[in-house]
Formats: C-alpha cells, sequence, structure tokens
C-alpha cells in the first residue's frame, strides 16, 4: 500500500479581532432531506465579536457570512443545515452566542443569496456552562437540540421561537457529571455502531426515538478521582413537537474506561457514529470499540514525545499528529509511523509568498477528516488549511488498515502484553525506546549501583557507570547514534525510564520541614548531585526544562511535581554554578525548548546584570538619600547607553549567557514573547532589556557608520545577537509597556523621557545608512555594467578611439582630469575615453557611440542619428518683425 501525505497548504484566512481572549470555533454543514442528515463538504467557522462564516472546504471560497456584536462571543461548536421549504433551499445556521446572557442565534437565508437574512434569538439558556454539541433532529420536524458541559439538554423548534424540552442527564447519586465528548446519534446511526449487538434495546426503542452517547466524568472539577465512562442515553421526540417535558433521563447502560492518568491532560472524542472512543492523555492514545457488549480496548499508541503536539484519529487504524513542524500519519495497529512529513522542507518557498507565510507555520489543530475525499481540515494559526492524503488503492485502505510486513521496522511502541504472557518474556521496542524496552535485570544491577554513588555524592563515578551501561545497550543495536562525550547524542534507543531517573537523582525538592507532599510554600527546586556532564547531555536532548522534571519527578512524589515551577531549573543552575559556565553551556546545548522558560532564564540574567551595575556605581551613590535611591534604579538602567563603544560593560560570561538565552527567546513568535514579557519582567526590567537590545544594535553597527567601529583585535569576544531576534524581542518588549506603560513610568521618568528622541535619532541614522547603502548600490552596479559593455565590445574585436586633449593628459594624484570635452575643429565628433561616466559629462554634448542603459553592446551611431540628436537638443527658433 503507497500512501502519501500533502503538506498543509492554506485554503483561507480567518477574521481577526483585535480582542485577547477572542477564539474561533469550528462545526459541521448538513443536508436534510426526507428525515436523513447527510454531512457536507464545507465548514461553519464562528470568529468571537466579528461572524460566523461558511467556507468551502475544496477551495476555501467563503459562501456566506453572517455579522455579530464585537462584544459577544461565541459558546460551543456552530452547526449549519441546509433544507429544502416550497421548492427552495434555506441555509440555516445556528450557534451558542453570549452577550448578557447565553442563547442559540440563527440566521436564515435563501442558499446562495445574503440580501434577506433573518436573524432569530432563542429564549436565555439554563445556566452559563459551555455548550458542547449544537445539532439537528431530521426525524423531529429539525428541531434543534443543545447540549451543555454539565449534562443538561435543551430542544427547541426549528425556528427557536418555542423552547419544547429540558433535559438533566445528572442522577441523584451523580450530580456533577461533566461531558468530556457527546455525539447524537439517530436510530438507524444507532444500530450499525453503539447500539450493533443489543438487540435487547433495539426492540424498545420506538421511530422517533434518538440517542445521546456520552464520554464523562462523575467528580468536580477539584476532586481526585479520575474515571472515565461511557453512556447512552434516550430522547424521544416527535415531529409534532408535542415531546413532554422531563427532568431526568437515566442512561440505558454506561461502562467505566479504564483509567487515564491526569484529568487536565486527557481530551476524549468520538468516533464517525459513535463506533469508537479516542482517548489522548499525555504522550498515549487509545482507542476504544463501542460496537461490542462492552467497550474494548483496540489499541494503545505511545507516541514518546515531550511536549505538546495535536493528534486525530482518522479512521479506527490510522491517526495523524502534528509536532512542531512536522506531520506524523500512525498506523494504531501496530504502533508505527506510516509516514512522516518535515513541512519546513516543503515549504521553502514561503517566503516569496508574503500573503501566505503565516499559514505555513506552526503547529496545525486538527478539526475533522472529510473521508470521501481523503482530506484532513485544520486550523493553523489564523488559517484553515488543508491536507490530502492519497493512497494508492483509494480510501478504503485507511479503514482496512495494513499489514505486518509494511510496518516492520517503523514500530513506535508495542502492547503492554506482559499480563497475558505472565510477565517472563522482555517486552521489546522498535524505533523510539520506553520504559517497556529497560531490562529488569540488568537495569536493577546498575540503578543499585548508581544509588551508592549518588549517596556517596560522587558525580564523576556516576557519570562513569551511567554512561557504560548506555554504552553496553547501544553496541549491540545495529544502526548505532552518534556519540558525544561518550554518551548518545539522540534519545534514540534511551528509555525513558533513565532519563527520569537521571533527573530525579539529580534534582531534589528542597523543604524546610517536611515531605515533598506536604511541603511549604517556600521549598525549591535544588541540584543534590552536581554532575555537570549529565546536565548538558540532558540539555541537549531537550530534557532540561520544567516540564521535563516536573514529569520525572511526579513518577516518584506526585505531590511534589507542583512545586517545579516555570523558573525552578534555571534557578538551581545559577545556584549551584554562580560563575555562569554551567548556564552558558546549557544554553548551547539547547536548554528548554519552551518560550517561556527562556524568558524566565533572561529575566534572571537581567536581574543579575542590575546588580551588577549598582555593585560598580561610585560609593557616593550609595550613601544618597531616599530620593537619590530612586535616581539609582534610574542610573542602572541608564547605564546601558548605546552611545559607548565599550561592549564590556557586564561581566564576559554574564553578557555571553544572556545573549545565548535571548537568541533562543527571539525565535519564538512576537506574541508568546510579549506574553511572557508581561507576566515575568517588571517594567524596570522591561526598560533594561530595552536598554540592552539597543546597544546589541549598536554594537552590531545597525545604528553607527562601520568606519567608526574599533579594529578586529580590539572587539570584545562576546558575539552579538541577530538582526531578527533583536527586533521580535524589541517589538516585544514596547508591546508588553505599553503607551500606557510608558506614561505612567513615574520612577523612571527622566531615562523615558530621554528614550523616545534617542530612539528617533537612532531610526533616522538607520534610515540614512539605508539610503546611502542603496545609493552606492546603484552606482557600483552601473559601474560594473559600464565595465561589462567595454569588455563585451573589445571580446567582439572593437577598439574605442581614444583622443582629444584629455587623452594627452597623464593622471596625478589630486589632479582633475575631464572626462568629458566639448567638440573641437581637430576632433571629427566627441571621442568617448577609457573613464567612467559617474555624473561629469559636458553638456549638449552627443556621442558617437551608443550604449542601453542596461549594458549591452557599444555601437557607433550614424551621421544622420547624429544630426537628428543635435537638431533635437537645440531649441525651438522664433522669428521677430524689426521695424526702424
Amino acid at each position: 500500500m503507497t500512501m502519501e501525505i500533502s503538506a498543509p497548504h492554506p485554503l483561507v484566512r480567518l477574521p481577526r479581532v483585535a480582542r485577547p481572549d477572542a477564539a474561533t470555533h469550528i462545526g459541521p454543514v448538513f443536508t436534510v432531506r426526507d428525515g436523513v442528515k447527510r454531512r457536507r463538504k464545507e465548514i461553519c467557522a464562528a470568529v468571537d465579536g466579528n461572524s460566523l462564516n461558511i467556507y468551502e472546504a475544496q477551495d476555501g471560497n467563503i459562501l456566506t457570512s453572517f455579522p455579530v456584536p464585537p462584544n459577544s462571543s461565541f459558546s460551543g461548536p456552530p452547526c449549519s443545515v441546509r433544507v429544502a421549504v416550497d421548492d427552495k433551499l434555506h441555509r440555516r445556521s445556528y450557534c451558542a452566542l453570549k452577550l448578557q446572557s447565553l442563547q442559540i442565534q440563527l440566521f436564515e437565508s435563501l442558499d446562495g443569496e445574503q440580501q434577506h437574512v433573518k436573524s432569530v434569538r432563542s429564549p436565555p439558556l439554563n445556566g452559563q456552562e459551555p455548550v458542547m454539541l449544537v445539532d439537528v433532529l431530521p426525524h423531529a420536524g429539525n428541531q434543534i437540540l443543545i447540549a451543555q458541559a454539565n449534562g443538561n439538554l435543551t430542544i427547541f423548534s426549528a425556528d427557536l421561537e418555542r423552547r419544547i424540552a429540558r433535559i438533566s442527564l445528572n442522577t441523584k447519586e451523580h450530580p456533577y457529571l461533566q461531558v468530556l465528548a457527546i455525539q447524537h446519534l439517530t436510530s438507524a446511526e444507532a444500530e450499525k455502531s453503539v447500539l450493533k449487538q443489543r438487540t435487547d434495546l433495539l426492540r424498545e426503542a420506538k421511530d422517533n426515538t434518538s440517542y445521546i452517547t456520552l464520554a464523562y466524568s462523575k467528580a468536580q472539577p477539584d476532586d481526585n478521582d479520575q474515571r472515565i465512562f461511557y453512556g447512552l442515553w434516550p430522547v424521544n421526540t416527535t415531529e409534532g413537537g408535542n415531546l413532554p417535558q422531563m427532568t431526568s433521563v437515566t442512561p440505558l447502560f454506561e461502562h467505566e474506561i479504564p483509567r487515564h492518568g491526569n484529568a487536565k491532560e486527557r481530551r476524549c472524542t468520538f468516533g464517525q457514529h459513535a463506533s469508537h472512543l479516542y482517548v489522548k492523555c499525555g504522550a498515549t492514545f487509545s482507542t476504544y470499540d463501542l460496537s461490542k457488549m462492552i467497550p474494548a480496548t483496540i489499541s494503545t499508541l505511545d507516541t514518546a514525545i515531550n511536549g505538546s503536539f495535536e493528534i486525530m484519529a482518522i479512521t479506527p487504524a490510522f491517526a495523524i499528529c502534528s509536532f512542531q513542524e512536522s506531520l506524523r500519519l500512525y498506523d494504531l495497529k501496530y504502533q508505527s509511523i506510516r509516514l512522516q512529513q518535515d513541512t519546513t522542507r516543503t515549504n521553502l518557498k514561503r517566503k516569496r509568498h508574503r500573503m501566505t507565510a503565516e499559514g505555513q507555520i506552526g503547529p496545525v489543530e486538527f478539526i475533522t477528516y472529510l473521508s470521501h475525499s481523503a482530506r484532513v481540515i485544520g486550523k493553523r494559526r489564523h488559517h484553515l488549511v488543508a491536507i490530502d492524503i492519497s493512497l494508492s488503492a483509494g480510501s478504503k485502505e485507511l479503514h482496512a488498515g495494513s499489514q505486518l510486513i509494511q510496518n516492520i521496522g517503523l514500530g513506535v511502541k508495542l502492547h503492554d502484553e506482559a499480563h497475558r504472557l505472565g510477565g517472563n518474556i522482555p517486552r521489546l521496542a522498535i524505533g523510539s525506546s520506553g520504559d517497556n524496552s529497560v531490562s529488569s535485570k540488568s537495569w536493577s544491577s546498575v540503578r543499585k549501583r548508581l544509588d551508592e554513588l549518588a549517596q556517596a555524592g560522587d558525580a564523576t563515578g556516576f557519570e562513569e557507570v551511567f554512561a557504560a551501561d548506555l554504552r553496553s545497550g547501544l553496541l549491540q543495536s545495529s544502526l548505532p547514534p552518534p556519540m558525544i562525550d561518550d554518551l548518545p547524542a539522540t534519545r534514540l534507543a534511551i528509555p525513558d525510564a533513565k532519563t527520569n531517573y537521571i533527573l530525579t537523582k539529580i534534582f531534589h525538592i528542597e523543604s524546610t520541614e517536611g515531605t515533598p507532599q506536604d511541603a511549604p510554600p517556600d521549598a525549591r527546586l535544588k541540584i543534590q548531585l552536581p554532575s555537570f556532564k549529565l546536565i548538558v547531555w540532558l540539555s541537549r536532548l531537550g530534557l532540561l526544562s520544567h516540564i521535563g522534571v516536573k514529569r520525572a519527578v511526579s513518577s516518584h512524589s506526585p505531590g511534589a511535581a507542583e512545586l517545579v515551577k516555570l523558573d525552578s531549573v534555571a534557578e538551581a543552575l545559577l545556584e549551584v554554578d554562580p560563575s555562569l559556565k554551567l548556564l552558558t553551556e546549557c544554553l548551547e546545548a539547547g536548554f528548554s525548548p519552551y518560550a517561556e522558560e527562556q524568558a524566565a532564564v533572561a529575566q534572571a540574567l537581567l536581574s543579575r546584570a542590575l546588580t551588577v551595575v549598582a555593585d560598580a556605581a561610585p560609593a557616593s551613590k550609595s550613601d544618597a538619600t531616599s530620593h537619590e535611591d530612586g535616581g539609582k534604579q534610574e542610573m542602572q538602567i541608564q547605564t546601558l547607553e548605546t552611545s559607548t563603544s565599550d561592549p564590556t560593560w557586564l561581566p564576559p560570561q554574564l553578557q555571553t549567557a544572556l545573549v545565548l538565552s535571548l537568541n533562543k527567546l527571539g525565535a519564538g513568535s512576537t506574541k508568546t514573547i510579549t506574553q511572557s514579557l508581561r507576566s515575568l519582567f517588571s517594567q524596570r526590567e522591561t526598560l533594561a532589556l530595552v536598554q540592552f537590545l539597543r546597544q546589541q544594535l549598536f554594537q552590531g553597527g545597525h545604528t553607527r557608520s562601520f568606519q567608526s567601529l574599533p579594529p578586529i583585535e580590539a572587539r570584545s569576544k562576546v558575539s552579538g545577537m541577530p538582526l531578527s531576534a533583536i527586533i521580535n524581542i524589541l517589538s516585544s518588549c514596547v508591546d508588553a509597556i505599553g503607551p500606557l506603560g510608558i506614561i505612567g513610568a513615574l520612577e523612571n521618568e527622566d531615562f523615558v523621557g530621554n528614550i523616545i528622541p534617542d530612539l528617533v535619532t537612532e531610526i533616522t541614522h538607520a534610515t540614512e545608512s539605508l539610503v546611502d547603502a542603496t545609493e552606492l548600490r546603484g552606482i557600483l552596479r552601473e559601474t560594473l555594467r559600464y565595465e561589462e559593455s567595454i569588455r563585451k565590445h573589445e571580446s567582439a574585436g572593437g577598439r574605442l578611439q581614444v583622443g582629444g586633449p584629455a587623452a594627452r593628459l597623464t593622471q596625478q594624484p589630486g589632479k582633475i582630469v575631464t572626462l568629458y570635452s566639448e567638440n573641437t575643429k581637430e576632433d571629427d565628433g566627441f571621442q568617448l575615453r577609457g573613464g567612467l561616466p559617474l555624473a561629469l559629462r559636458a553638456e549638449n554634448v552627443i556621442s558617437p557611440y551608443k550604449v542601453r542603459k542596461g549594458g549591452g553592446q557599444v555601437l557607433k551611431r550614424s551621421a544622420r542619428e547624429m544630426s537628428m540628436l543635435k537638431s533635437m537638443s537645440k531649441g525651438q527658433y522664433s522669428f521677430e518683425r524689426l521695424v526702424l
């Protein structure tokens, strides 16, 4: 089976609003005919405070748009239906709109027309709980079913004029039902999926019965109960709208799904007709078959991904995953990566397309899968994107699955079969290794030795034993990874259990009293085993982040994981090595992939830089009054002046670490940088960061002439920041402070008053430098073109005549040489010499030779052409009659 996956290509750019909390909700579009509901190849998008739009999924064309008030917000996904009324196609779009209260909004118009739009609002819903589902009941006169997150159902008439019923799925035993996933099924759809083997329940069903299938939890959000349940509820309706009022409905059945990690990290979705349930929790993705008597586990995929990622099942056999700038297609049956695409390589020409560059970077948030066209629709930042999956034998291969021969060598992680085989057979892993690939006997002996060395504080012996254990395991591999300092350079074939063990041995939660479970608020992260070699190695693998440390600590003591903060790792590195050498090595190796943590590192280093500046101040400043103390803080910021040519205002090690951290921070998006600056930096630190970036601009020659740079030998060895990173962070600093922050900066009033004209001056100098560079570039380009034309003429056998008085002059330093001269009697015409025509030509002189402006072969003018040019250069004749 040959499969290919295309790179995400933008379909349409969604509307953008100025509200920072604005969100976009995506819903389906249906066609209802003869009581049957079919999905259309269209997308319904609701943008908070803007509009409700419907797009074609094939080419992204907008079909219709309905504006909403700017202060409104949507709750849950919208729904649009196309129905036939009096032989005319009407489009009814429903959405949950929140203004003063939560209501259902209806936009009705003729299909293809936008002139006459009917807008209706329903009575307020019960409570302010988010809406999870808006669907149509085709067998009951196209009534509208609304489901909220607390289990409340509301049914309205098609025109929203009547509230037909209010239904509660909660019971007295479990009054706190929280919906994780919901889907509405007709009786025909339920018979093919969830009631396929429950003929006893089908006999009791009526013709007007539909079903609600739920994945839910029964605990309050603050409880520790992490169980997931799956249940089915009947909803009896009549087409005439005579549904009796119901207060509570009991489920036909409910089953408990096996426990899945932390409740905050899990996400549940239903497959087509609710035949399968997909549960994502952390790095695992589980699939359950709901068509059996009880839910059966089909597969449990361990992606072995550290960090956030998006995954969606397109069929029970395959799932698509978006991680950073790559796409993966997983085979759920054989736990393998069938396809992988690096989107950064497929979008090499995206810099030429500025209009669509924004929709070609960043992770993809999957929305739905269109099975008829084998297309995945997703959202990338502010764009709807499409991902096409092509197969050699049609889309049936995605549902049928693949064979074992097609997955050999592509495995990610095998099923946990130990309970079936008694636990005596060692488990294997293909590809990226996980906890299951650790040999219990060999690792237990090594771990025992490592515990002894860690307890004794022997960091060198600890490193040697751990490196020897990794080498012994990698030597048996057919493809050993590259090594750096006797340690593997990649995570390939390294179990997560070993890396988590190293993190728990190096880092430790220190508290003054109590255990980590009941640690006091002043508990902090410390390095108890100063193994610098392993710390740099973990940084090279991308595991030295607060997320990685929190995950490792939670496996041993779950209560201590909450004490690992955003800046805990950086503070621990600064405490164990105040000279900043360890932090610098970690930043050079990679450190953390999270921009928020890079901002925390930059904030800690910038705070230390301000402390260094304060300590270096004259002693007289330290004895000033309280009024002068406020000026001292201002002086610390003012010290970072751009007019100085000495880049060593900070110790080289501190400046190098600060530059490295800002380089990594500048690689993120401006939105993420701005949010990090607002949450972590004070106004004083932000202003100091602005001054440091201005000095980096000055040192890089961006705001001064290169002629004023010191000699190369005298320059500092500290490398500067790239211009792109400086621009991103400087723009984010301005956004983080804001105009009101600049005006209200009372403690730095003099500094803020001086920085505005300084910035204007620097921008003026930079603009003038760009103008001068552009002018010099043009002169150089014309000079090279002229030289090329002369060379082509000479190579073609031509020869330029050189004569005239200027030809007999010798070039001497400081002597003016005439490049062009007037015609003389001795010369038949003007003779072009070997000089360059750089704006020193004589007026009204016709050259006997001509050259194209863009360059080319030098040609001789004819006598007729020269006479014509001479007559054209003369002014118009005038006649006057003189009367004497």
